[in-house]
């Protein structure tokens, strides 16, 4: 299925579910928020950059008038559900929330046998510093890296991505394309060893208007052993991905500090209710992540 596909397919999706429920999706409904809210963000957010596909407006401002048909139903609807959310116990933490759009890892130069790379990500400005570190073949594609950094964070994808070294960029999704005013390169047709060797080191960008920087270097490279399969594994890491929408690392400070003064206040309650639990920044969920990217070995 193409991108353009998949949009209409979850376009389609949010119209039938507002026809049917007679309102719009809950942000305090975790399956809704997931499925829904962020999509619709993200795509108001590209709509009002002027990087929405001229094709894709016309569908998406319907959407809108639809929406807005249910708003003030909602306010009342949603107030509702929070202050009976007030009397819920939620989880004393929240779990792994790793999501990538992808169907398969994607490599390059098949005649040439791969370098392993061994990644340290680390989410620039993150108060306590948040990093993982990963192995990798050198010659996985560039969107395929995104889509493994993504789940290797944590990260629910639902914004562009992009990576930079030096002045260039590399965009995963080349959607708008045409609307910058520089040259911007195709992400799919690189591979990591075209960009990084031993100790270098980029840029890689997750949702430009939260604006996640992450820097990503190689701290090892080696040659595979003769029996050793080329995969990707989690190696390790440290502290909770931020969750997205949060409104960037001004945001997620704001959160923690909300959470930290005052953890059962009506604040922190707000949080827990739009999060679907309670928050623990030190949380990382390890198994989860490897398993995470161990089933991308087998796609």
């Amino acid at each position: 299925m193409t991108q353009d596909e998949k949009w209409q397919a979850r376009y389609e999706e949010i119209v039938e579910f507002i026809n049917k429920n007679h309102r719009n999706p809950s942000k305090y409904d975790e399956v809704e928020r997931g499925l829904y809210c962020t999509w619709l963000k993200h795509n108001r957010k590209q709509m009002n950059a002027g990087t929405m596909k001229p094709e894709r407006v016309i569908a998406f401002k319907e959407l809108l008038t639809l929406s807005e048909q249910y708003r003030r139903k909602n306010q009342y609807d949603q107030r509702n559900e929070m202050s009976m959310e007030r009397n819920k116990e939620f989880a004393p933490c929240q779990g792994y929330r790793g999501y990538a759009d992808m169907e398969a890892v994607e490599y390059k130069y098949p005649k040439q046998r791969p370098v392993k790379y061994v990644l340290r990500i680390t989410l620039t400005g993150s108060s306590p510093r948040v990093w993982r570190e990963i192995a990798v073949p050198s010659t996985i594609k560039l969107t395929s890296l995104a889509h493994v950094i993504i789940l290797a964070m944590g990260w629910e994808e639902s914004h562009l991505s992009l990576f930079k070294k030096g002045r260039k960029e590399y965009h995963v999704y080349m959607d708008g394309a045409d609307t910058y005013d520089y040259p911007i390169e195709d992400a799919s047709a690189y591979v990591l060893c075209d960009l990084l060797g031993a100790g270098e080191e980029m840029t890689f960008l997750y949702d430009f208007g939260d604006n996640w920087k992450h820097t990503v270097k190689v701290v090892e490279s080696s040659e595979y052993g003769k029996d050793e399969k080329p995969q990707i594994r989690l190696i390790d890491g440290k502290n909770a991905c931020p969750p997205n929408d949060v409104g960037g690392i001004s945001g997620y400070k704001e959160m923690l500090r909300t959470i930290k003064e005052n953890p059962d206040g009506d604040e922190a309650w707000e949080y827990y209710t739009w999060l679907g639990s309670r928050w623990d920044e030190n949380f990382f969920p390890a198994i989860d992540t490897a398993i995470a990217l161990n089933e991308l070995n087998h796609r």
